[in-house]
């Protein structure tokens, strides 16, 4: 006969019933212990089990537009995240309830049954239940993988998007997630978040906004305050696919020494490269004398001191107002920095040149000159296009003439073969424009234009070049200007 059988023999259908329903109570305990352990992993990685997922999209399947959609999509995040919650309160008050309920019915069996037959039954419960825990544990653990790999194929990286122009083999893995390119954002653990240069940064739009009153500034410093002290007060850790994926390229690429990882001048492919061709290349450019000069020492200090007395002179001209000069005032600028995009889309490997003046001496008078400038110019006039959609938009119902071909010129170093002389005489001749956006003198405004393109200087591998025939680097300033 089997145990349940010589139980209910010698000692009651009762007894044997109460037996039964401890094993089957065991095996749910290894069941919901796994389920408590799978939704935390589910909560921790930012993951939507699919039995949450499928219902989500039955109520939101239907929505559509842009602003729908997006209004949607913060809503699923904040109920699912509910949904999760709860799930996990009520797993693990089941399970608290189910092990009390065991550690009772074990102590009526512990009057009942002999301790050997007791030992006996726990030794074969034990088995079933870590033979039961594994077999769920090892279907979640792919559980989780798989809504891991359905994170990262959301994403679509291509592999056109990463090329690998080094000696030095990549993983696949560190490929495709390199492929993403680097416009694609994950959110980034605190600990590797600067809050110093997050401020500055804050700092730094809130001055390039432009508002013109000190308590709209003040009233923008505080929203930006709050946002960042909640964020981290915020105690939910950030561990998902991608994060686990950033962390095993940065490691790789810790590990990489002599390993580039630059994006294209075009394309916006993600490249690798060597670092002794990336520094051959630019040294290439460097070494050309008649666009570039090496200088013995680093002239950022008195570039600085010249900068901030043309904004004292500007102030005192009431040319700027003094809230605006507080603003433009640098005492620790740092020079240009200069680096290269590879042209990867061209038949022989080069790079294009670009000057980053990012906080430099000359930073804030650039920005005020391109202002200007810009503002001077006429949208109407019919050699100007503001972008490619505009040009797209012109050229929309354009029918090109019989026996007519369209041509592109491709022109080497465009702004550095544009001479000053030429730039000023430009000036010159729009200055009746110019001087309707702006109160400076045609004489400090030229004075300042001098300045700023002989003000041209740059680092690069700890060496002070000067660019020598130069318009549009000082006056172009995203991130980085086109040499």
């Amino acid at each position: 006969m089997g145990f349940y059988a010589d139980i209910k023999q010698q000692y009651s259908s009762r007894v044997c019933q109460q037996v039964k329903l401890w094993a089957n109570h065991n095996l749910k305990l290894a069941s919901l212990r796994n389920r408590r352990i799978f939704l935390l992993e589910c909560r921790r990685q930012g993951l939507t089990p699919r039995h949450i997922k499928d219902r989500i999209n039955s109520l939101y399947g239907s929505i559509s537009g842009s602003d729908s959609v997006r209004q949607a999509d913060r809503m699923q995040v904040r109920i699912v995240n509910q949904i999760i919650n709860f799930e996990i309160r009520t797993t693990i008050k089941n399970t608290l309830a189910l092990e009390r309920d065991l550690i009772r019915r074990w102590e009526i069996l512990a009057f009942t049954l002999p301790l050997d037959i007791l030992e006996k039954f726990k030794h074969f419960q034990n088995i079933s239940y870590n033979s039961k825990f594994e077999s769920i544990k090892s279907n979640n653990l792919e559980k989780i993988q798989s809504l891991n790999q359905n994170c990262l194929d959301r994403a679509r990286a291509q592999p056109q998007w990463f090329k690998n122009i080094s000696d030095i083999s990549i993983p696949n893995r560190v490929e495709r997630f390199l492929a993403l390119g680097p416009k694609f954002c994950i959110e980034i653990p605190k600990k590797e978040v600067s809050i110093q240069k997050l401020l500055a940064n804050i700092e730094q739009l809130i001055t390039l906004k432009k508002t013109n009153s000190h308590e709209a500034d003040n009233t923008l410093r505080s929203l930006s305050t709050n946002i960042v002290t909640n964020y981290l007060l915020n105690n939910m850790s950030i561990n998902n696919a991608f994060q686990a994926e950033y962390y095993y390229c940065k490691n790789f690429l810790k590990n990489q020494s002599n390993l580039l990882i630059l994006q294209s001048d075009k394309g916006n492919v993600t490249v690798a490269m060597n670092r002794e061709h990336y520094h051959s290349l630019v040294l290439e450019i460097l070494s050309d004398e008649r666009y570039y000069r090496k200088l013995s020492r680093d002239p950022t200090s008195s570039f600085q001191t010249k900068a901030n007395d043309m904004i004292k002179h500007f102030i005192r001209k009431e040319y700027i107002s003094e809230q605006q000069g507080k603003t433009m005032f640098n005492y620790n600028a740092v020079p240009a920095r200069f680096y290269g995009l590879p042209k990867v889309h061209k038949p022989v490997l080069s790079l294009r040149p670009i000057i980053s003046s990012i906080n430099t001496p000359i930073t804030k008078l650039s920005a005020l000159t391109s202002q200007i400038l810009s503002d001077s110019m006429d949208d109407n006039n019919r050699y100007y296009v503001k972008d490619s959609f505009a040009f797209v938009e012109f050229i929309n119902d354009f029918q090109l003439p019989p026996d007519y071909i369209i041509i592109s010129s491709d022109v080497v170093s465009l702004y550095s073969n544009i001479s000053i002389d030429l730039a000023l005489k430009a000036v010159e001749h729009n200055w009746d424009n110019i001087s309707q956006v702006t109160s400076i003198s045609k004489e400090d405004f030229f004075i300042m234009l001098r300045f700023l393109f002989s003000s041209n200087c740059f680092i690069y591998n700890n060496e002070f070049y000067v660019q020598q025939r130069v318009l549009r680097t000082n006056l172009w300033l995203s991130h980085g200007s086109r040499a």
